[in-house]
């Protein structure tokens, strides 16, 4: 069963609430280092990876950042977005190792997740 789009306009109302309220530096913290991050990997910025399948990888948690921000400056997230930020990343983790690529890089995709986790356990 969906959920109607009052029930979730009323989640997200409550979730800026919260963030506002308990987690006022919290909110602009990360804003300011995923722009950081985004600003950093800029294609001008960043060799590109002789590796296809970690450039393709980077890629994607370049582009999982840049969304991150954008619904977090639209006030738009909500912790369903977190479960779900959580579940691509995991699949991205899944498909990584499928390819057995070197466990340095494996190691780095798990940071990257506990990370995510940890944020979301946050909220």
């Amino acid at each position: 069963p969906g959920r109607s789009p009052l029930s979730f306009d009323h989640e997200i109302m409550m979730m800026n609430h919260v963030y506002k309220e308990r987690f006022p530096k919290a909110t602009a913290q990360m804003e300011e280092r995923l722009a950081e991050l985004l600003a950093s990997s800029a294609p001008d910025k960043v060799r590109p990876l002789a590796d296809g399948v970690l450039s393709f990888i980077y890629h994607q948690l370049i582009e999982l950042s840049r969304d991150c921000l954008d619904k977090s400056r639209e006030d738009l997230i909500t912790s369903r977005y977190f479960y779900e930020l959580q579940e691509s990343l995991e699949k991205l983790l899944q498909d990584v190792s499928l390819t057995n690529l070197s466990s340095l890089s494996h190691r780095t995709l798990q940071f990257c997740l506990m990370r995510v986790e940890e944020h979301s356990e946050h909220t």
